[in-house]
């Protein structure tokens, strides 16, 4: 998926449920399974930006779905985004937006119970979908890939200016 399919798929998500509730970020993975922790480390990024927009709300969740998922229960949630490391089959660093229904589906990625699955225990209603970042490698080691860190960065600069921009709009 090219850069700007990414942007205009994320851009057309979040000016659609913007004014319907909170929008929940998530990011999951293991910091210490290599580009396996890239959710993590946008999700770190953004709380950090993102902490005076009242719009969003950021979970650095990484291994811990259910309890995140739990939060995003008590709340009033117009749509949940997680950003996780997402195989699907193009260049490290490649960035796609799936529904949760796709991303179950059709793709592998490293967490052992699917987010449908808590997301049917927990009884989420609101639409989510998944930021999906290709990895280049997820076994034991600190550190994002070259390819996947600058899809992280660029990812989290486009995040920021997209919520940003909503809460000046307000």
């Amino acid at each position: 998926m090219s850069s700007s399919s990414w942007r205009a798929e994320i851009r057309k998500l979040v000016e659609e449920f913007s004014d319907s509730g909170k929008i929940f970020i998530v990011g999951l993975g293991s910091i210490l399974k290599g580009d396996d922790g890239v959710g993590a480390y946008v999700a770190s990024k953004l709380k950090i930006f993102l902490r005076g927009i009242l719009s969003v709300k950021v979970i650095v969740a990484e291994d811990r779905i259910g309890a995140a998922l739990d939060l995003i229960k008590r709340d009033e949630v117009a749509a949940v985004f997680f950003v996780d490391a997402v195989d699907f089959s193009e260049n490290p660093g490649s960035i796609k937006v799936f529904t949760l229904e796709a991303v179950e589906d059709s793709y592998g990625y490293t967490h052992r119970i699917p987010l449908k699955t808590i997301v049917n225990i927990l009884k989420i209603e609101a639409p989510i979908y998944v930021i999906g970042v290709q990895p280049r490698r997820v076994e034991v080691g600190i550190g994002l890939s070259s390819e996947v860190k600058q899809a992280a960065e660029e990812l989290t600069k486009f995040l920021v200016e997209i919520f940003e921009g909503f809460n000046r709009k307000r």
